[in-house]
């Protein structure tokens, strides 16, 4: 069934009623498999898929299988459904009938869909796969890549207290606490999770794109609504924060799948990353997850070293790449395979490359500061000097918002280029380094900052002892309001009083620059020669 048909049966109560049933029967059905899971999913990205359902049904009209798919509104893809938001992706069937319903699910498709393919990522590691060998004879062709699963079984509370109270983890908490109240809480209503889904999503992109060029919810604009309608089903989402007084500085959303919970979103603050927010919030969560009776915690397959660190066992899933062309396979398997599955199967050295890519961004940062320094007026001053008050601002200047952050850049065409600006914009906020930023129409125009020389980047000119600098990393020049950057650099300096002892102040300007430098020569900075410094 497909289309309208299809959505038709995902409205019958009855149905509802015998897919719940077949769900509870299956032994690797996960929540991702469940009817308010695709029910929802398929509410949200109406207008991106529509639903295409196998099914098979016994004498007395029972449903004994289940194949939940979805094609998308171009028609050119098959995809689980749920897509990228289904973290495990299978059929449902009794055991003794689950061989026979995939491979007769499949000739059925092959049919239907001539040359299509079909990538199903994470089959949990119970379901059955002795039907591949016989896939073949039915023109279908099937490649299975085996992948580690991390999981984090639930120990005593006693036990997680003990972590918690080793000196390292006590200094972050201790440390949090003299900032503001720091509290782990349990969210289980959408209105309660509303209020911070921006801030999730800021966290995520600015993470995602600095690192993995992905940005999860800018570029899914459905995302956001659709974890929100998850959590208003009962007992399907587990979401928890580590709150800093009325702030979350890190959060998880995930799935329930019967004894267990499983990674889905997972983000911090970059603000407060000195102090691990990500793994106080792991360790509070295993706690909870302990408390409410759950087995284990799924860390899920996926390079990400921390997993790893965390896991206590390992167990397998795999990615089922299914073609009804042969040409159309190899070509699928290109496409959405060798990257993945090179990923998941290296592991230590996919994360090693991950974190290669992030040293190369900052390196590559750090060399554009080193390279344009000839490019720019430095002022220095021993102290920031007496400045008039600032008078009613014509633009809005922001301190440390993502979202301005994360905006479209109309001087970086390229996603690499962009990314490369976040990954060193990343570097700065968790060193502590203080960003002002100005947008207009939903583009950012303007990127500036306050650092000290612990958090400024090397190729900064160095005074006799602690100083404190101010420049930019991003303009748009002939878009700016009047003034922009003169009020930026009289806002910073402003605000440098409240942080800042009496400490030697650099200011690295742009050649081209003139307004700021009149400014900062009328209020006693001197132009320094960073050749005899």
């Amino acid at each position: 069934m497909r289309g309208q048909e299809a959505a038709n049966l995902l409205r019958d109560s009855c149905f509802q009623e015998e897919w719940d049933a077949l769900a509870d029967a299956c032994p690797w059905a996960t929540a991702c498999q469940s009817y308010n899971y695709i029910s929802t999913w398929f509410e949200i990205y109406s207008n991106c898929f529509e639903p295409l359902f196998v099914l098979h049904e016994t004498g007395e009209g029972r449903l004994a299988g289940l194949l939940a798919l979805a094609i998308s509104s171009d028609g050119k893809s098959l995809v689980h459904a749920g897509a990228c938001q289904a973290e495990y992706q299978v059929w449902l069937a009794r055991p003794s009938s689950s061989d026979t319903f995939i491979l007769g699910a499949l000739s059925i498709l092959r049919e239907q869909f001539p040359g299509k393919y079909i990538r199903l990522q994470y089959v949990p590691d119970r379901t059955p796969m002795s039907w591949i060998s016989h896939a073949r004879t039915r023109g279908v062709s099937t490649k299975r890549t085996v992948v580690k699963r991390p999981l984090l079984e639930t120990v005593t509370e006693s036990q997680i207290n003990a972590s918690l109270r080793k000196k390292s983890n006590r200094s972050r908490i201790n440390r949090l606490k003299k900032i503001a109240e720091l509290k782990f809480t349990r969210i289980s209503k959408r209105q309660d999770l509303e209020p911070f889904i921006g801030s999730i999503a800021d966290f995520c992109d600015l993470r995602q794109g600095a690192i993995n060029r992905t940005f999860p919810f800018r570029d899914d604009p459905h995302k956001k609504e659709f974890w929100l309608g998850l959590l208003e089903k009962t007992g399907l989402i587990h979401a928890s924060a580590l709150m800093l007084g009325d702030a979350p500085i890190a959060v998880h959303i995930g799935p329930i799948s019967r004894s267990s919970v499983s990674l889905g979103i997972i983000c911090h603050s970059p603000f407060f990353s000195e102090h691990s927010p990500g793994k106080l919030l792991i360790l509070y969560l295993a706690k909870q997850l302990a408390q409410e009776n759950f087995s284990y915690f799924d860390l899920t397959a996926g390079g990400d070293e921390y997993k790893s660190r965390f896991a206590s066992r390992f167990d397998e899933a795999s990615i089922l790449e299914i073609s009804f062309d042969g040409f159309d396979y190899y070509l699928g398997v290109m496409r959405h395979g060798l990257l993945g599955s090179a990923k998941h199967m290296l592991g230590p050295v996919a994360t090693s490359r991950a974190k290669a890519l992030r040293r190369r961004f900052s390196l590559s940062a750090n060399l554009f500061h080193l390279a344009s320094s000839k490019k720019k007026i430095i002022y220095h001053s021993r102290d920031t000097p007496p400045l008039p008050p600032i008078s009613v601002p014509t633009v809005s200047l922001r301190v440390n918002c993502l979202s301005d952050l994360l905006l479209p850049k109309v001087r970086y065409s390229r996603r690499e280029m962009e990314c490369e600006f976040l990954a060193e914009a990343l570097r700065l906020l968790e060193a502590g380094a203080r960003m002002y930023t100005y947008a207009n129409r939903g583009i950012l125009l303007h990127c500036s900052w306050v650092a000290s020389d612990r958090s400024a980047p090397p190729g900064m000119m160095r005074g006799r002892g602690q100083a404190w600098h101010f420049w930019e990393t991003y303009n748009v020049t002939e878009a700016l309001a009047p003034n922009v950057r003169v009020l930026s650099l009289s806002q910073r300096l402003h605000d440098a009083k409240q942080f800042a002892s009496s400490q030697d102040v650099f200011v690295h300007l742009e050649r081209r620059d003139d307004g700021a430098a009149r400014f900062l020569e009328q209020y006693g900075f001197i132009h320094v020669d960073r050749a005899n410094g």
